[in-house]
């Protein structure tokens, strides 16, 4: 392909990788010249349409047919994808990629591509000429035929060839689907709250006076040292961590404020009262919201004005989906914070006959602790259409229910339910430890179940 955004018709493709049986090569469709003359396009659409086809990621190469006018959803034989077939085999894989496995299941590596890359990047992919890419394009084939060859043996042995063919295959079409369709985007809104993210990040940044909240080393000594919040990871060179499987809070050790460890600071900073607290807090939540959402939302869209995520089958282990370029299932509820909490105004239908409609689970996870605890109080509340489980919670634990202490009521249970501790728990509520440990007591006689 001219590049990756196929799923946008940005890019297109460029030519066809092959394996038969005795034969690779590469069929150039739509360089700048020296292509395949266009006529040869419908005898091969109409011979893929009837014959098992092997891919390797599948669902980009649907995309990349489309944007050359060819319905991929016509080809009826069966549909091998080496990527999910891998996937199926060892989720865990470190990675899925053609080259990867080729190596780790092959004993092979792909083509040296790096001269044409290089040129490609200089002139543009369009404009390398067709000659240039048939080895390494052809050698694509063939590892992926070699890939099917190897894997497929290994699916049926773990009684995975029903789940592939009944449940993955026709799923990637779906997705395939549902990524060519796209919704619509609301430019202006991404546009305006970029503006104003970068402006309230540049504000912050002066008046915090002398501490950079976009840099790790002065973040972290705030948090720690001036916040005195707990170390809650230490870095990968903690022998105590890493080979003795001792606890943080048990010895010290060099901080780690790594993403995730600063995912559960920003929790610990919403219980803060401290201006300078709440300053970082939006300084974070800025500068995320600016760089994954409302910049990508702008670059990545498409000509039409719709954007299209990659949906991924193989991305996580647990095997529910996740999503890329841009990452549309990270999209915030509705709040009253000012850099995301009217995010969802990012989209439109983009079609004047069609609405969005959202939904979503009520207290999925606590519904299912109840379920699984047999607690009584929860199960009844449950019962009601208008079931509120923190206005019977909050007494247990506060002593009274408030509108203030329903929403510490949520964060104390579904923190408890994530597996916080005591100190991570005082942290997130912003009290003390020995304030939270009677709060627990009650938690724990109240609903013994969970």
């Amino acid at each position: 392909t001219s590049g990756l955004n196929v799923r946008n018709n940005v890019d297109y493709l460029m030519g066809v990788c092959v394996d038969i049986p005795g034969l690779a090569a590469y069929i150039p469709f739509r360089h700048k010249e020296r292509n395949v003359d266009k006529q040869w396009l419908s005898p091969l659409v109409s011979i893929l349409k009837e014959k098992p086809l092997i891919w390797h990621n599948r669902k980009f190469d649907f995309h990349s047919f489309a944007t050359i006018g060819v319905d991929p959803l016509e080809f009826k034989g069966p549909q091998y994808c080496t990527l999910l077939i891998a996937s199926l085999i060892n989720e865990e894989l470190y990675s899925k990629e053609l080259d990867a496995l080729a190596k780790l299941y092959l004993g092979k590596t792909k083509y040296e591509k790096e001269q044409v890359h290089k040129l490609a990047q200089a002139v543009g992919y369009a404009n390398v000429p067709p000659e240039l890419y048939k080895d390494y394009g052809s050698q694509d084939a063939t590892l992926t035929r070699a890939l099917r060859d190897k894997l497929w043996p290994e699916l049926v042995s773990q009684e995975l060839e029903a789940v592939y063919w009944e449940t993955e295959s026709p799923f990637n079409d779906l997705l395939f689907q549902l990524e060519r369709r796209g919704v619509g985007t609301f430019p202006s809104f991404c546009e305006e709250k970029v503006e104003r993210g970068n402006g309230r990040m540049a504000t912050i940044h002066r008046d915090l006076r002398g501490v950079n909240p976009a840099s790790p080393k002065d973040l972290g000594q705030f948090l720690i040292n001036e916040l005195g919040l707990p170390v809650v990871a230490h870095t990968k060179s903690c022998e105590q961590c890493t080979k003795y499987k001792r606890p943080v809070g048990s010895h010290s050790g060099p901080v780690s404020f790594n993403k995730a460890a600063m995912e559960e600071y920003d929790e610990m900073l919403e219980g803060q009262h401290n201006p300078s607290a709440r300053m970082i807090l939006e300084y974070r939540g800025w500068q995320k919201a600016v760089s994954s959402l409302y910049l990508p939302m702008l670059e990545k869209v498409g000509p039409d004005g719709f954007i299209r995520t990659e949906f991924k089958q193989h991305g996580t282990v647990t095997g529910r989906l996740s999503a890329a370029n841009p990452n549309l299932q990270q999209i915030p509820r509705g709040s009253i914070k000012v850099w995301n909490g009217d995010a969802k105004s990012a989209f439109v239908s983009g079609r004047p006959e069609y609405k969005l409609i959202g939904w979503d689970y009520s207290q999925i996870e606590l519904r299912l602790a109840a379920a699984y605890g047999q607690e009584a109080v929860l199960l009844t509340e449950f019962e009601s259409p208008e079931a509120d489980p923190f206005r019977v919670l909050a007494p247990i634990i506060f002593g009274e229910f408030t509108p203030e202490t329903r929403q510490d009521t949520k964060t104390f249970v579904y923190a408890n339910l994530y597996g916080a501790g005591l100190d991570k728990i005082a942290a997130t509520l912003g009290r003390s430890r020995d304030s939270v440990e009677p709060l627990y007591r009650n938690y724990q006689n109240g609903i013994p179940g969970i």
